[in-house]
């Protein structure tokens, strides 16, 4: 890097001398001239730069995916070996001393670090500590932090040499050392991936002191269960005042639902691939009161048939804008079941500000026509009325199930009061419908069935002559084989009629709408 500085910011002296108006240059020597006036432009060119300009430059080549998307969803990282944010910004700043100045005073460059955490490397496990210390200190202590224990969770690391100061029996490595001990405000983003037994059972008193932790992510590649309600509890208080993003995947289905009620300043959360606890040690939560959500405003549920769902009955989410939902249920043939779905929906008619829906219905093992066709019509009567966007999944028997279990219950319906007709959600200008099962080629399809795009078509012009839509956006992630001739001409007439509809199919617009 220091040779790179001096080569940059000293060049040759037949630089100097080539782009010097008064040089004699031979007509040989052109060839030679040519790139040294090419680098000398370009470097006076990037060097006139205002330092702002550079800086913002270099934060967006810089820039990496965060924990969490705007669009919906937390990004998990393919490879953390890749830590492209890291190299782009250390190879920024041996480029040229101007450049590294530049680089050195712009903190956001050095803001995220992934790192997997090996087992019998120490040159390795010493060059990543160094490369942390380095982004600490660069980053001005706004650290996002992955470290992904994959490699050793089954096993354990023989370099955790460290004992812990506030407790001897607690080893660290070099890495966990700076993160826990030395450097435990630094961080405001912290990944936990593939959590070990050992590290999973020790969280709470890793995680106090980080004072600065406002987002957590948590994956447990294998499953530990914390084994008492007191651990749980010591979790909760830790993180409760802290927390606003929270991103849990296969964690104990107990622990999800505490974090959740008990952290006021969330405005994201998710948690997904939930573990039903072992009867022996699932928490037993005191009798609850009203739980209010004040700031949360996206939410990814996986719900599981356990006793803790119940408490939605008594939760509201006054922000919420956006619900994705996976009802993972039996039929309703207890008193259990039966009772989570009425605190679902207890929970949805809170969400006054919802304005955009993904449900899924279904057991872990199949998914009922039936029991969608009971159930969705609930969820979208209870749905406020804003929601502008609904997304629902679907299976290969629910698609082609007369009536549909996804149309129909969003169609108008007569009130037994009333002769007049009742729209569910008024305001719907888009609808996904999602195939969850795999199909051929990686590509989910089904079967020909005209009266699937039938039901759509009917859907659209109830809505189209009531004057309650005049755009709508239909998508699907599966292929339907040739529609009749009639379906498609269905979908041009409300066209013609002047409803501007648009329709994806596998991220991609038809041809065929316009013809």
């Amino acid at each position: 890097m220091e040779q790179g500085e001096k080569t940059t910011n000293n060049p040759p002296t037949e630089t100097v001398a080539l782009s010097s108006p008064e040089a004699d240059v031979k007509e040989g020597d052109v060839k030679v001239a040519s790139p040294y006036r090419r680098w000398n432009e370009i470097r006076s060119a990037t060097r006139a730069l205002p330092v702002e300009i550079l800086s913002t430059i270099f934060q967006l080549v810089c820039t990496s995916f965060p924990s969490f998307l705007c669009s919906g969803d937390f990004h998990r990282e393919t490879s953390l070996e890749l830590n492209t944010s890291y190299i782009s910004a250390l190879t920024l700043s041996a480029v040229s001393h101007w450049w590294r100045e530049v680089a050195i005073s712009t903190p956001k460059m050095w803001q995220t670090l992934n790192i997997r955490v090996e087992n019998d490397q120490s040159e390795r496990a010493e060059l990543w500590a160094n490369q942390l210390r380095l982004c600490i200190e660069r980053s001005h202590s706004a650290m996002d932090l992955v470290l992904d224990f994959g490699s050793i969770a089954e096993i354990g690391s023989a370099l955790r040499d460290m004992p812990h100061p506030r407790d001897t029996g607690i080893f660290l490595d070099q890495l966990e050392w700076l993160v826990f001990v030395e450097y435990p405000g630094a961080f405001k983003n912290l990944s936990l991936l593939g959590l070990d037994e050992l590290r999973w059972s020790q969280l709470s008193f890793l995680l106090e002191p980080l004072s600065h932790l406002e987002e957590l992510r948590v994956d447990c590649s294998w499953v530990y269960y914390l084994r008492a309600s007191l651990e749980i509890s010591n979790l909760r208080d830790v993180l409760s005042p802290r927390l606003t993003t929270l991103d849990l995947s296969s964690c104990p289905y107990d622990l999800s639902v505490e974090l959740l009620l008990h952290c006021p300043n969330l405005t994201r959360c998710r948690s997904i691939i939930s573990i039903q606890p072992h009867e022996e040690s699932t928490w037993t939560y005191p009798i609850d009161h009203d739980h209010v959500l004040p700031r949360l405003e996206w939410l990814h549920w996986s719900a599981i048939k356990n006793r803790n769902t119940l408490r939605f009955a008594t939760t509201s989410a006054p922000s919420l804008r956006y619900l994705k939902w996976a009802h993972h249920m039996p039929s309703p043939d207890d008193a259990l079941v039966s009772g989570i779905d009425t605190a679902f929906i207890q929970f949805l008619s809170t969400a006054t500000q919802l304005e955009e829906l993904d449900i899924a219905i279904k057991n872990r093992y199949v998914a009922l026509p039936a029991r969608t066709l009971a159930f969705l019509p609930r969820i979208v009567d209870a749905a406020p009325v804003n929601v502008q966007k609904l997304t629902l999944h679907v299976t290969r028997r629910q698609l082609v199930t007369t009536p549909s279990p996804f149309i129909t219950p969003l169609m108008g319906r007569h009130s037994a009061q009333s002769s007049s007709l009742t729209i569910p959600l008024p305001t719907l200008k888009a609808l996904s419908l999602v195939l969850d099962e795999p199909g051929p080629m990686d590509r989910p399809s089904v079967q020909r069935e005209d009266w699937i795009a039938t039901n759509l078509i009917t859907f659209l012009r109830q809505r189209w002559q009531l004057g309650l839509v005049h755009e709508f956006r239909l998508s699907f992630n599966f292929t339907c084989k040739k529609w009749d001739d009639k379906v498609y001409e269905g979908f041009r007439e409300l066209i013609r009629e002047g409803l501007r509809l648009e329709i994806d199919i596998n991220d991609a617009s038809v041809q065929w709408l316009q013809m």
